[in-house]
């Protein structure tokens, strides 16, 4: 599949078009590279012969087309070959390259600890998402919306179960936390 990402020098477009190539789709990229950060993880993709940065949206053979709005908290998928275009509300996300220091993440100019409530209850490894984001593109349905929660989180504010997904963690919150600890403490200069 060829797959056309925005964003995609951003940290949550980073670990989609990580995903993509990890299941040999082709990717396009579209992205600005204004900082040092953006820049170091354009190094990540420089090399793949699946990955092709594009500096202008252009009709390519895209047969799919992402777009990262993290302020929005979503992400905008069109599948060229169904015509159809869906918005996924993701959760709190949090992953190595976000914006952190050692004891909690910054979402929307927020500040969150790894310790409170609010991040283990609503909080979602990014991997785990970009995985199953790239199954649930690939089903046949789509609903138009998709709103997707921790398994953890406690509270359902008029969710419906027909444009709702639950992600279970792969492995313990702790454990995750620590992996993205440990990858702050030997990248930090690049965060």
């Amino acid at each position: 599949m060829n797959v056309m990402v925005e964003n995609c020098y951003q940290w949550i477009g980073f670990h989609l078009v990580n995903q993509l190539l990890e299941e040999s789709h082709h990717v396009y990229g579209i992205g600005k590279r204004d900082t040092d950060k953006e820049e170091f993880l354009a190094m990540f993709f420089a090399r793949n012969d699946l990955f092709t940065p594009v500096t202008v949206e252009r009709g390519l053979d895209e047969d799919m087309r992402i777009t990262v709005k993290e302020m929005d908290q979503r992400i905008v998928i069109i599948d060229q070959i169904a015509r159809h275009e869906q918005n996924v509300t993701f959760p709190l996300l949090f992953g190595e390259w976000m914006s952190m220091d050692e004891n909690g993440i910054y979402n929307k100019g927020e500040y969150i600890p790894f310790d409170s409530n609010y991040f283990k209850e609503e909080a979602v490894y990014i991997k785990d998402f970009c995985k199953e984001l790239l199954e649930w593109i690939q089903i046949h349905y789509k609903p138009d919306t998709i709103l997707v929660k921790s398994a953890r989180a406690r509270s359902d504010n008029g969710v419906t179960l027909e444009n709702s997904i639950y992600l279970r963690d792969n492995r313990p919150i702790d454990e995750q936390i620590k992996i993205v600890r440990d990858h702050y403490k030997r990248y930090q200069p690049f965060y």
